[in-house]
């Protein structure tokens, strides 16, 4: 990750520094499926993270949705999710998924519907 990239947007999706638990707890409590948000990641700084309430429980009936953590990469300015597609800001990134979806490795289809805002 570079320096270009350390504030990125003023999007009220953006949560800033959050860890992935805080991440899932707080999308777990509003549960509705394809809520998301956007964090930077701890573990990787310079990148980000969208954390997506997808519709499938997590364990069996009755527990909580399960979150998929999908990586942002940012690269030159640039960001992405790893595919071949590339986008000028994190806001033209969600956007084009909110109406694509994004398609994970196991074929799985995540989807953008719901933006978890942050409190002003």
């Amino acid at each position: 990750g570079s320096l270009n990239c350390s504030d990125p947007t003023s999007e009220r999706w953006y949560h800033g520094h959050m860890s992935g638990g805080q991440a899932e707890t707080l999308l777990q409590a509003k549960g509705e499926p394809w809520t998301f948000l956007v964090r930077e990641s701890l573990s990787q700084p310079g990148d980000f993270v969208l954390s997506v309430l997808s519709d499938q429980p997590k364990a069996g009936p009755g527990s909580p949705l399960r979150v998929t953590h999908i990586k942002v990469m940012c690269e030159g300015g640039r960001y992405t999710v790893g595919g071949l597609e590339t986008f000028d800001s994190l806001t033209d990134l969600v956007e084009h998924f909110k109406k694509t979806g994004i398609e994970e490795a196991s074929g799985a289809f995540v989807y953008l519907r719901q933006p978890y805002y942050k409190e002003k």
